[in-house]
Protein backbone atom coordinates (compact mmCIF):
# COMPACT_ATOMS: atom_id res chain seq x y z
CA UNK A 1 0.00 0.00 0.00
CA UNK A 2 1.27 3.37 -1.05
CA UNK A 3 -0.20 6.85 0.10
CA UNK A 4 1.10 9.83 -1.25
CA UNK A 5 2.70 12.57 0.82
CA UNK A 6 3.73 9.96 3.49
CA UNK A 7 6.36 7.88 4.13
CA UNK A 8 4.65 4.52 5.58
CA UNK A 9 7.20 2.40 7.02
CA UNK A 10 8.66 5.70 8.97
CA UNK A 11 5.49 6.37 10.20
CA UNK A 12 4.87 2.93 11.56
CA UNK A 13 8.13 2.84 13.09
CA UNK A 14 7.25 5.59 14.96
CA UNK A 15 4.38 4.39 16.57
CA UNK A 16 6.62 1.71 17.79
CA UNK A 17 5.51 -1.01 15.36
CA UNK A 18 1.63 -0.92 16.01
CA UNK A 19 -0.31 -0.85 12.71
CA UNK A 20 -3.43 -0.64 14.08
CA UNK A 21 -2.65 2.55 15.95
CA UNK A 22 -0.83 4.33 12.69
CA UNK A 23 -4.43 3.81 10.83
CA UNK A 24 -6.55 5.26 13.44
CA UNK A 25 -3.80 8.28 13.42
CA UNK A 26 -4.39 8.36 9.76
CA UNK A 27 -8.07 8.04 9.94
CA UNK A 28 -8.17 11.15 12.61
CA UNK A 29 -5.42 13.44 11.12
CA UNK A 30 -8.20 13.10 7.97
CA UNK A 31 -11.36 13.78 9.91
CA UNK A 32 -10.00 16.42 12.24
CA UNK A 33 -7.60 18.63 9.38
CA UNK A 34 -9.79 18.29 6.37
CA UNK A 35 -10.48 21.57 6.51
CA UNK A 36 -6.92 23.25 7.75
CA UNK A 37 -5.86 24.45 4.45
CA UNK A 38 -8.87 26.88 4.31
CA UNK A 39 -7.75 27.70 8.07
CA UNK A 40 -4.30 28.25 7.27
CA UNK A 41 -5.30 30.64 4.19
CA UNK A 42 -7.47 32.57 6.40
CA UNK A 43 -5.01 32.94 9.56
CA UNK A 44 -2.40 34.05 6.77
CA UNK A 45 -4.99 36.62 4.90
CA UNK A 46 -6.51 38.64 8.46
CA UNK A 47 -2.75 38.36 9.75
CA UNK A 48 -4.05 35.93 12.31
CA UNK A 49 -0.41 35.29 13.35
CA UNK A 50 -1.44 33.77 16.41
CA UNK A 51 -3.42 31.05 14.93
CA UNK A 52 -1.95 30.19 12.01
CA UNK A 53 1.57 29.65 14.44
CA UNK A 54 -0.67 26.95 16.83
CA UNK A 55 -2.01 25.49 13.24
CA UNK A 56 1.53 25.39 12.04
CA UNK A 57 2.80 24.36 14.81
CA UNK A 58 -0.11 21.21 15.13
CA UNK A 59 0.88 20.22 11.57
CA UNK A 60 4.40 19.76 12.33
CA UNK A 61 3.72 17.42 14.57
CA UNK A 62 1.11 15.33 13.51
CA UNK A 63 3.63 15.63 10.19
CA UNK A 64 6.38 13.57 11.69
CA UNK A 65 4.68 11.55 13.82
CA UNK A 66 2.54 9.85 10.86
CA UNK A 67 5.62 9.61 8.08
CA UNK A 68 4.79 13.07 6.16
CA UNK A 69 8.03 14.75 6.08
CA UNK A 70 6.99 17.09 3.76
CA UNK A 71 4.23 18.72 5.60
CA UNK A 72 6.36 18.62 8.62
CA UNK A 73 8.86 20.68 7.09
CA UNK A 74 6.87 23.14 5.19
CA UNK A 75 4.28 23.79 8.55
CA UNK A 76 7.73 24.11 10.23
CA UNK A 77 8.84 27.24 7.82
CA UNK A 78 4.94 28.57 8.50
CA UNK A 79 5.29 28.38 11.86
CA UNK A 80 8.29 30.35 12.13
CA UNK A 81 6.79 32.55 9.52
CA UNK A 82 3.78 33.17 11.27
CA UNK A 83 5.76 33.92 14.64
CA UNK A 84 8.13 36.24 12.82
CA UNK A 85 5.05 37.76 10.93
CA UNK A 86 7.02 37.43 7.56
CA UNK A 87 4.30 37.80 5.51
CA UNK A 88 7.32 37.64 2.32
CA UNK A 89 7.48 33.44 3.87
CA UNK A 90 3.52 32.93 4.19
CA UNK A 91 3.06 33.99 0.35
CA UNK A 92 6.19 31.91 -0.66
CA UNK A 93 5.43 28.91 1.42
CA UNK A 94 1.50 28.55 1.19
CA UNK A 95 1.15 26.80 -1.77
CA UNK A 96 3.64 24.23 -1.00
CA UNK A 97 1.61 23.43 2.23
CA UNK A 98 -1.60 23.67 -0.22
CA UNK A 99 0.29 21.11 -2.16
CA UNK A 100 1.33 18.68 0.79
CA UNK A 101 -1.47 18.55 2.46
CA UNK A 102 -4.12 18.01 -0.68
CA UNK A 103 -1.98 15.37 -1.52
CA UNK A 104 -2.31 13.76 1.56
CA UNK A 105 -5.72 13.92 2.05
CA UNK A 106 -6.88 12.97 -1.40
CA UNK A 107 -4.59 9.81 -1.03
CA UNK A 108 -6.56 9.22 2.73
CA UNK A 109 -9.67 9.92 1.85
CA UNK A 110 -9.15 6.93 -0.94
CA UNK A 111 -7.81 4.82 0.91
CA UNK A 112 -10.13 5.11 3.29
CA UNK A 113 -13.28 5.35 0.70
CA UNK A 114 -14.32 1.64 1.06
CA UNK A 115 -14.65 1.56 4.75
CA UNK A 116 -16.25 3.61 7.55
CA UNK A 117 -14.37 6.92 8.89
CA UNK A 118 -14.58 4.96 12.08
CA UNK A 119 -13.18 1.90 13.97
CA UNK A 120 -15.38 0.33 15.78
CA UNK A 121 -13.18 -2.20 17.17
CA UNK A 122 -12.82 -2.98 20.44
CA UNK A 123 -9.69 -4.95 20.76
CA UNK A 124 -7.32 -2.11 20.78
CA UNK A 125 -8.82 -0.11 23.96
CA UNK A 126 -6.55 -1.33 26.49
CA UNK A 127 -7.05 0.86 30.10
CA UNK A 128 -3.70 0.07 31.64
CA UNK A 129 -1.91 1.37 28.28
CA UNK A 130 -4.06 4.54 28.58
CA UNK A 131 -3.11 4.73 32.46
CA UNK A 132 0.42 4.21 31.61
CA UNK A 133 0.32 7.11 28.84
CA UNK A 134 -1.18 9.55 30.68
CA UNK A 135 1.82 9.00 33.59
CA UNK A 136 4.28 9.12 30.97
CA UNK A 137 2.39 12.91 30.01
CA UNK A 138 2.49 13.85 33.07
CA UNK A 139 6.03 13.80 33.33
CA UNK A 140 6.33 15.30 30.00
CA UNK A 141 3.78 18.02 30.77
CA UNK A 142 6.12 18.69 34.34
CA UNK A 143 9.51 19.19 32.38
CA UNK A 144 7.67 21.27 29.83
CA UNK A 145 9.12 18.74 27.34
CA UNK A 146 8.20 19.87 23.28
CA UNK A 147 7.58 16.22 22.14
CA UNK A 148 4.49 15.51 24.75
CA UNK A 149 2.57 16.52 21.86
CA UNK A 150 3.05 13.96 20.04
CA UNK A 151 2.12 11.70 23.01
CA UNK A 152 -0.88 13.61 23.99
CA UNK A 153 -2.04 12.74 20.23
CA UNK A 154 -1.34 9.19 20.40
CA UNK A 155 -3.07 9.14 23.98
CA UNK A 156 -6.37 11.07 22.19
CA UNK A 157 -6.04 7.84 19.74
CA UNK A 158 -6.00 5.02 22.78
CA UNK A 159 -9.31 6.62 23.97
CA UNK A 160 -11.29 6.71 20.54
CA UNK A 161 -13.53 4.09 21.49
CA UNK A 162 -15.34 6.58 24.83
CA UNK A 163 -16.32 9.67 23.73
CA UNK A 164 -16.45 10.97 27.11
CA UNK A 165 -12.70 10.07 27.20
CA UNK A 166 -12.02 11.16 23.92
CA UNK A 167 -13.44 15.00 24.41
CA UNK A 168 -11.17 15.63 27.54
CA UNK A 169 -7.94 13.98 25.07
CA UNK A 170 -9.22 16.27 22.62
CA UNK A 171 -9.02 19.29 24.50
CA UNK A 172 -5.70 17.79 25.84
CA UNK A 173 -4.08 17.84 22.73
CA UNK A 174 -4.98 21.77 21.78
CA UNK A 175 -3.74 22.70 24.97
CA UNK A 176 -0.55 20.95 24.93
CA UNK A 177 -0.67 22.64 21.38
CA UNK A 178 -0.66 25.75 22.62
CA UNK A 179 2.02 25.43 25.43
CA UNK A 180 -1.08 26.02 28.09
CA UNK A 181 0.68 23.57 30.23
CA UNK A 182 -0.44 24.09 33.29
CA UNK A 183 -4.05 23.77 32.13
CA UNK A 184 -3.13 20.55 30.27
CA UNK A 185 -2.17 19.08 33.66
CA UNK A 186 -5.30 20.22 35.50
CA UNK A 187 -7.22 18.57 32.15
CA UNK A 188 -5.01 15.58 32.07
CA UNK A 189 -6.28 14.98 36.18
CA UNK A 190 -9.78 14.76 35.03
CA UNK A 191 -8.91 12.28 32.40
CA UNK A 192 -7.38 10.52 34.93
CA UNK A 193 -10.46 10.80 37.13
CA UNK A 194 -12.56 9.37 34.36
CA UNK A 195 -10.06 6.50 33.84
CA UNK A 196 -10.79 5.63 37.41
CA UNK A 197 -14.76 4.71 36.77
CA UNK A 198 -13.76 2.16 33.82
Amino acid sequence: TELPGIDIQRGIALVGGNEILFAKLLREFLIDHEDDIAKMKHAADHEDYEKGQRLAHTLKGLGGTIGAVRLSRVSEVLETAFKEKSSDTLDSSLPEFNHAMTEILTGLEQSFSGESIQDNTESDFDTTDIIATVEQLEKMLEEMDPEAEELAIRLKQKTGKSPNLKRVASKLVKQVGGFEFEEAQGTLDSLKNKLKDI
